[in-house]
Parts: C-alpha cells; structure tokens; sequence
C-alpha cells in the first residue's frame, strides 16, 4: 500500500551523500513528499512528522535518522537556499515493510552540480565533508 501526503509548512536542508552498503532493495510501504519553506522554524515540524512515522515502523534507529535529517534540512536551508524563506526545500521519505527508510532531501542549490560541470574530476572523501577536485 501507498500513500503520499501533501506538503508540510517546515524548513529545508543541503543533502550530503554518504555511502555505505545498503541491504537489498526492499518494497515500499509508505511515501512521504514534503515540500517546506527554507525557514529553520520548519525542520521541527517535518522532523517529528517523520519520527513519529519511524516509531511507529518499528525502525530502532531513530536518534540516527532525526540527526542526520536535521543537518541536511538545515545544509539546505543554509547553502541550497541561501537562508531565503521565498524558496524551499523538498523532502521525500520512503518506509519500506521490513522499516527501512530512505530519505532524499532537494534543495534549489546549483553546486555540486555546477562543480562537476567546471571540474575535469570531483570526488568526496571522509564521509562528504572533504571534496577533492582537479582540472586537468
């Protein structure tokens, strides 16, 4: 069963990407897509909508998930959106039944997609906070 919710009026974030090896793709449950204003008073909201839904899954990792969703929410507010409450930030979360959860944060922001399109080579280390960059 799906289901999509309309979106939220909460605050955005920047997403970094982190990899590490993810279990086999699993079916979802339940979709969450939240669209905010980039106003830091709107990451509680969608925050708790979330968590309350990560309980209620049965997923143990919840302190993991609110962190981790409060930093790129806030990354997007800051650096995708430049801090301006006329833009936003979309949020789309997916349940799966075994309580998996994967989280995609999108903001305006241009620039690791501009990066990549000036540098001849562009990769992250040390878990996205480092970004190497060369130009041949």
């Amino acid at each position: 069963m799906s289901a999509k919710r309309k979106p939220a009026k909460a605050a955005g974030v920047h997403a970094r990407t982190a990899t590490r090896t993810a279990p086999p793709t699993r079916e979802v449950s339940l979709k969450l897509d939240m669209t905010i204003p980039a106003r830091t008073s709107a990451i509680s909201p969608l925050v708790d909508a979330v968590l309350r839904l990560v309980h209620q899954g049965g997923n143990r990792h919840e302190m993991a998930i609110e962190t981790a969703l409060r930093e790129a929410l806030a990354n997007a507010i800051k650096h995708g959106c430049c801090g301006d409450p006329e833009k936003s930030v979309r949020c789309t979360v997916d349940f799966s039944s075994t309580a998996d959860v994967h989280i995609v944060v999108r903001d305006p922001g241009r620039g690791v997609y501009l990066i990549r399109r000036l540098m001849d080579e562009v990769r992250f280390r040390h878990g996205g906070s480092e970004i190497h960059m060369r130009k041949y």
